[in-house]
């Protein structure tokens, strides 16, 4: 089965790029086979904080959260001089 892929140009600097080249080669990988995976591994990433995030939001706004009783002042705990 083909997946749909597009192709893109990417510009960057040359030591970075024959970096990348050694890293896809010491991961049996291409270089583009190799971005693609961290790209993925991004938005993975990104995809799942914002889901934490959210389900986080929803808790707070339920008032799932409990502090206990405040037994500390403002003053108390922002010394001034």
């Amino acid at each position: 089965m083909k997946r749909d892929l597009e192709n893109i140009t990417l510009t960057l600097p040359r030591p970075l790029l024959r970096k990348l080249r050694i890293a896809a080669a010491e991961a049996n990988q291409s270089v583009s086979r190799l971005l693609a995976k961290y790209a993925h591994e991004l938005i993975s990433r990104k995809s799942l904080h914002q889901r934490a995030f959210r389900k986080e939001m929803r808790r707070m706004a339920k008032g799932l959260y409990e502090v206990g009783k405040v037994t500390w002042s403002r003053d108390a705990l922002h010394v001034r001089k």
